[in-house]
C-alpha cells in the first residue's frame, strides 16, 4: 500500500545517505548510526502502515519510525532532512461540516454571495468558515472573512511533498502545491513555474489541471497559512474530488426510513460506534457514464469510520445483485456467503458487488449458477456528513446488456473484520445484542439472515420476505436456497 511503500522509500534514502557518509566519519560514529538504521529496519514498523492493520495509535509508530531515522542523522552529525518531517500517515484530517450538494461555479469577484456558494461545502471553527466547491474545470475556495492569508498549501495525491509552511509550521502532510495569494498563482512545491489563477479578495479559482492528475474520489488536503498560523488549526482540511463527469441516471429507488431491523426484530449492538440510522438505507441509484456504471447508496445517519478504513467505510457493507435476464431462472440464487438469503425462484443474479472498507469485490455468476470472485480496482467516495457512498465500476466488469432493464437487489449489512466461519465479512445476529453483535434473531436458528435493511420501496415487503424462513437446517448441514429467506427484485 502507499503508506508502506513510502516507509520503504524513507528507509532507502536513509541507507543511501549512511553509505555515502561511511568514508567520511569515524568508524565508531558510523557503527552508532548503523545501529539506528538497523532498528528502523524492524519489520514491525511496516506492519502498521496501510489499512490492512490498525493498532489504534498508528500515528505513534509513524513518528517513532521517523524519529529513529532522524537519530541516524544525529549520530552522523548531519542535519535531519526535511522529508523526515512529512508524516507517512498524514495528520488526522478535519472533515467538512457540510459537503457539497452539487457542482458550483461562483463568480470570483471578492463577494461571497450565499446563493452562489449554497451547494458548496464548508469547514467551520468557531466563527471562522472556509468554503469550497468544484465544477468540471476548477476547485473554488472562499477563505474566511477578514482573512490575511498569504498561501494555501495543497496536498494532492501525487507530487513531491514539503512538510512545512513558509513560516516553518508543520503542515501535518506533504504539500504538493502551493497557492500564492499575493501573486495570484499556483505552483508545484519546489517549482518556480507559478500558473496564474483568478484571485479576488477571499475567493479563488484553481484549475483542476494545475493539480493534475486528479480523479473521482481522490482526497485533497488543505491548510491556509495566516500570519497567526494555519487554518484549520487542529489538522489539514480534507476534501474529496466529486464526480465531475456527466452521469445518466438509469434507475433510482427510495427505501422506507426506519426499517433497519431486518425481518422486523433486529436491533443494533450496544457499542457507541453503531449510531442510530447507520444501517438504514434510504436510497439507491444506478447511473452510467461513458466508461463506468455508477452506484450510489444513501443511508439515514452520517457515515462514521471508527476503524480508519482508507476509503472511509468501516461500519457498513453494501451488497448489490443484478439479474440481467429477470424471469429466465439463470445465474445464482443464493446471495453471498453468510447473508442467508436468496433471490426468488425464477430469478438469479449474474453480477454482484460487495462494497466495504477493506475487501470489496465483484462476483460473476454463469448461467448454471457457478460463481467467480475477483477483486478489481474501482473508484469509491464516501461523503460522511451526507451518509452517502458512491462507487464507479468500469463497464467492462459488468455483463453485456442494458442495465436499465435489469432487476436489482440491494442489502445493507454490518461490516465485520472477524466474521464467523463461512461468513463473508458481515456481523452475526444473535438472540440478544452484545457490544459487537446484533440482536433479535430467532432462538436456535442458524438460517436467519444477517441483512439489516433490504431495498424495497414498499412498506412491509422487506420484513415479510426476510422473516419467511423455513424450519432451521441442523447445524453443520449445508445451507441452501431452500432454507433461507427469499428476496424480490426491484426494477427501475
Amino acid at each position: 500500500e502507499k503508506e508502506e511503500a513510502t516507509a520503504w522509500d524513507y528507509l532507502a534514502r536513509a541507507r543511501d545517505d549512511l553509505a555515502a557518509a561511511e568514508a567520511n566519519v569515524d568508524p565508531d560514529v558510523y557503527e552508532a548510526a548503523f545501529a539506528k538504521m538497523l532498528f528502523a529496519e524492524g519489520s514491525d514498523w511496516f506492519w502498521w502502515y496501510g489499512s490492512d492493520q490498525n493498532s489504534g495509535n498508528d500515528d505513534y509508530f509513524d513518528s517513532a519510525y521517523r524519529e529513529l531515522l532522524g537519530q541516524m542523522y544525529d549520530e552522523l552529525g548531519e542535519a535531519r532532512p526535511d522529508w523526515l518531517d512529512v508524516p507517512i500517515i498524514p495528520a488526522a484530517a478535519v472533515l467538512p461540516v457540510s459537503s457539497p450538494n452539487d457542482l458550483v461555479s461562483p463568480l470570483i469577484d471578492g463577494t461571497v454571495g450565499d446563493g452562489e456558494w449554497a451547494d458548496g461545502g464548508r469547514f467551520e471553527a468557531g466563527a471562522t468558515t472556509l468554503r469550497y466547491g468544484f465544477d468540471r474545470e476548477n476547485l473554488y475556495l472562499a477563505l474566511p472573512d477578514g482573512s490575511e492569508a498569504t498561501r494555501v498549501w495543497v496536498g494532492a495525491p501525487t507530487g513531491s511533498g514539503v512538510p512545512r509552511s513558509s513560516a516553518g509550521d508543520l503542515l501535518g502532510f506533504g504539500a504538493t502545491h502551493v497557492i500564492d495569494l499575493v501573486n495570484g498563482c499556483v505552483a508545484s512545491t519546489g517549482s518556480s513555474d507559478c500558473v496564474p489563477v483568478p484571485v479576488s479578495g477571499s475567493e479563488i479559482a484553481v484549475p483542476l489541471s494545475a493539480l493534475a492528475p486528479l480523479d473521482f474520489g481522490d482526497r485533497i488536503l488543505l491548510a491556509v497559512e495566516n500570519p497567526s498560523g494555519l487554518f484549520p488549526a487542529s489538522g489539514p482540511a480534507q476534501i474529496s474530488v466529486p464526480d465531475v463527469s456527466n452521469v445518466e441516471i438509469l434507475a433510482s429507488f427510495t427505501d422506507p426510513v426506519g426499517d433497519d431491523h431486518g425481518p422486523g426484530s433486529y436491533v443494533y449492538p450496544f457499542d457507541d460506534v453503531f449510531t442510530a440510522g447507520s444501517f438504514d438505507l434510504e436510497g439507491f441509484t444506478v447511473g452510467l457514464t461513458d466508461t463506468d456504471v455508477v452506484f450510489t447508496f444513501d443511508v439515514v445517519a452520517p457515515i462514521r469510520n471508527p476503524w480508519s478504513s482508507a476509503n472511509g467505510l468501516s461500519v457498513q457493507t453494501f451488497d448489490v445483485y443484478a439479474d440481467t435476464d429477470p424471469g429466465a431462472g439463470t445465474g445464482a440464487l443464493m446471495m453471498l456467503d453468510g447473508r442467508n438469503a436468496a433471490l426468488e425462484d425464477g430469478n438469479g443474479w449474474d453480477f454482484a458487488l460487495t462494497v466495504e472498507g477493506w475487501e470489496s469485490a465483484v462476483f460473476d455468476a454463469a448461467a448454471d449458477g457457478t460463481v467467480v470472485e475477483s477483486a478489481p480496482t474501482f473508484d469509491m467516495i464516501v461523503v460522511p456528513d451526507r451518509g452517502q457512498v458512491t462507487v464507479r465500476v468500469p463497464r467492462e466488469l459488468l455483463p453485456a446488456g442494458d442495465p436499465s432493464t435489469w432487476g436489482w437487489a440491494v442489502a445493507l449489512l454490518s461490516q465485520e473484520g472477524f466474521p464467523s466461519g463461512g461468513v463473508r465479512r458481515v456481523r452475526d445476529v444473535l438472540s440478544n445484542p452484545e457490544q459487537w453483535r446484533l440482536g433479535g434473531a430467532p432462538a436456535g436458528s442458524v438460517t436467519h439472515t444477517r441483512i439489516m435493511d433490504l431495498l424495497n420501496p414498499e412498506d412491509g415487503v422487506q420484513e415479510s420476505s426476510l422473516s419467511d424462513v423455513p424450519s432451521p437446517t441442523p447445524a453443520g448441514d449445508e445451507i441452501t436456497a431452500r432454507d433461507v429467506a427469499r428476496v424480490p427484485l426491484v426494477y427501475g
